[in-house]
């Protein structure tokens, strides 16, 4: 882990934190730098992306004693078969039944509808351009800004707030960002406002 670019000592600054890997290994880690910044900036909300369900699991336990609500954004049903989901009912019950909690399960706004249209026509959608610019960041960074949509969307986050937002690269947790939350028809909108965490290499 790297740690590096301060701007600054009040709490409107931070450090960019850099993994030397991506992948589930930062977790834990990702979860840490992200509380810390979710206390000095007094944030609500924490987005945090999670097929299976265990990642989300662990966030709600992991921010179960800071006065802040954890969103864990999955997969719709049909994403990988038809009629069928791949949050595990465990993790759905356990996040359902969390006080500080609330799960969201709808479509990706920026990534199923455009492989579908690339499927059937060919070329590529607006959507795959914003899409591929975020993914030059890290997978997780394209997540992150999917995930807090699809909470505002869903009316689980109120749009046009500073929320933390948490994703992966294939599991787990790498990426960590404070971002200002949008509706998916104002995407543009999106006000990336701080890096907390990302792997160095995508």
């Amino acid at each position: 882990m790297l740690k590096g670019f301060p701007f600054g000592e009040d709490n409107l600054n931070s450090d960019l934190v850099l993994f030397e890997e991506k992948g589930s290994e930062n977790t834990l880690e990702c979860f840490k730098l992200v509380a810390e910044r979710v206390k000095d900036l007094g944030l609500d909300y924490v987005i945090l992306a999670s097929t299976s369900g265990e990642t989300g699991v662990e966030a709600v336990d992991f921010f179960e004693d800071q006065d802040v609500e954890v969103v864990v954004v999955s997969h719709q049903y049909g994403y990988k078969e038809d009629g069928k989901i791949e949050l595990e009912e465990k993790y759905r019950k356990k996040i359902k039944e969390s006080e500080n909690a609330s799960l969201v399960i709808t479509s990706d706004v920026l990534t199923r509808v455009p492989k579908i249209v690339r499927g059937k026509y060919g070329g590529f959608s607006h959507l795959d351009l914003i899409a591929d610019t975020l993914r030059m960041f890290s997978e997780g960074m394209k997540v992150c800004v999917e995930c807090t949509i699809q909470a505002a969307d869903s009316g689980k986050i109120p749009a046009g707030e500073e929320v933390a937002a948490i994703a992966g690269t294939g599991s787990g947790a790498d990426t960590g960002v404070v971002l200002k939350s949008q509706h998916s028809h104002k995407l543009l909108d999106v006000d990336i406002r701080e890096i907390i965490c990302m792997p160095r290499e995508r």
